[in-house]
């Protein structure tokens, strides 16, 4: 068996906050479905120790993301049934994690309705011990089941997960607007965090913003891919459909280079306005800069065109790690990492940075692009 990752994202920025883990190739397994998987376990009472091994699995593979970068968690899927099983040792995911050198805020279990708990109080007792250990407890397919306001109560979770039956045809059914609104007030207030789960459209994140739920999750961002190299830490278009309101149409898949620099002119207006962005020939001479690019360097767009891209370098930036980004570029490989610039005045600003080559119709590099995001507040004190 393997897994399939889903990222989670902020619906107003577009950041992975979370990806959450899907089992796939069951069916390899002799499995019908996922759930027959952990129905079997649960009668033969290798529930837990199954979980365990799912668990590491997770881990192991997603490994080389969590080294790029750390600012995520997992989201886990926990069979709530694991509470009955007489072999449950506590402890055994801080174990996993230090073992693998993860932190313990790495993971989310997890919980549906899915399986009725046989005692709340019980219930209660095993999530606040994960709790206290600093897991997070998210409750999946809020408000399918009968008894979900006394789960919120009892379980008291970080997040909530509303279930793709009252993201489908938000727009039109003024009651599920109404049950959705009201629920997204009762967990903002008691500190929880909501995820629309499901959003396969514009028009759901849209409306799912509208009404203030926090996170999204759906094949609108990104469908799971079970090659973790398809993972992003932010999805572009989810990011830049806060600026671009009715404007913004676009999939996933549309988001590209080559498709924002030939947009409608509305586009490109506000691209040039909020993305800081620039493009080089093959001797990294800029040929292009947008508005913000040259509000953040102090230039002028005329002082930039023509000029070697290092005009705005700072002078200590790390020699090798220039190298390395020509050489990567050079090579055809798309360079992310953090660069240390400097404006015209002097002053000194930070970029998280993606660099992309670009390519002629007989698929020579005709040059190359970069996309940009001002981390300067994360490094320089005011």
């Amino acid at each position: 068996m393997d897994f399939a990752f889903q990222p989670i994202v902020d619906i107003y920025t577009g950041d992975a906050i979370a990806y959450e883990a899907l089992l796939r190739d069951y069916d390899k397994a002799g499995y019908k479905s996922i759930d027959s998987v952990f129905d079997n376990a649960y009668k033969r009472k290798t529930l837990h120790a199954l979980d365990l091994l799912l668990r590491e699995k997770v881990l192991v593979k997603i490994k080389p993301i969590y080294e790029k970068n750390k600012n995520f968690q997992i989201f886990y899927n926990l069979d709530n049934r694991i509470i009955d099983m007489d072999n449950l040792e506590h402890g055994m995911t801080k174990k996993l994690l230090s073992k693998h050198n993860y932190d313990l805020s790495f993971f989310t279990f997890e919980i549906s309705e899915k399986h009725q708990f046989k005692s709340f109080e019980k219930a209660q007792a095993v999530f606040e011990f994960y709790s206290n250990q600093g897991f997070n407890i998210a409750l999946d397919d809020f408000g399918i089941g009968y008894s979900g306001l006394k789960t919120l109560y009892y379980l008291d979770p970080q997040y909530i997960k509303i279930d793709r039956f009252f993201i489908k045809d938000i727009l039109t059914d003024k009651k599920k607007k109404l049950f959705l609104t009201n629920i997204i007030n009762i967990a903002h207030q008691s500190g929880i965090k909501v995820l629309a789960e499901g959003v396969e459209t514009y028009d759901e994140l849209k409306a799912c913003r509208d009404i203030g739920c926090d996170l999204a999750q759906g094949y609108y961002i990104q469908r799971p891919v079970t090659n973790i190299d398809e993972l992003k830490f932010e999805y572009l278009h989810i990011k830049y459909a806060q600026k671009m309101g009715e404007f913004e149409q676009i999939k996933e898949s549309d988001v590209n280079l080559d498709y924002i620099y030939q947009a409608t002119n509305i586009y490109s207006k506000i691209f040039d306005k909020y993305v800081i962005s620039t493009k080089t020939d093959l001797k990294g001479n800029i040929t292009d800069a947008t508005d913000a690019f040259c509000k953040i360097s102090g230039f002028y767009k005329e002082d930039l065109i023509g000029a070697p891209h290092t005009i705005v370098k700072e002078k200590d930036f790390d020699k090798k790690l220039y190298k390395q980004i020509r050489k990567s570029i050079k090579n055809g490989e798309t360079w992310q990492g953090l660069v240390k610039n400097i404006s015209k005045c002097g002053a000194i600003y930070y970029l998280e940075t993606s660099i992309y080559p670009q390519y002629n119709e007989d698929s020579t590099i005709s040059g190359y692009a970069s996309i940009c995001n001002d981390v300067t507040s994360k490094y320089v004190t005011q």
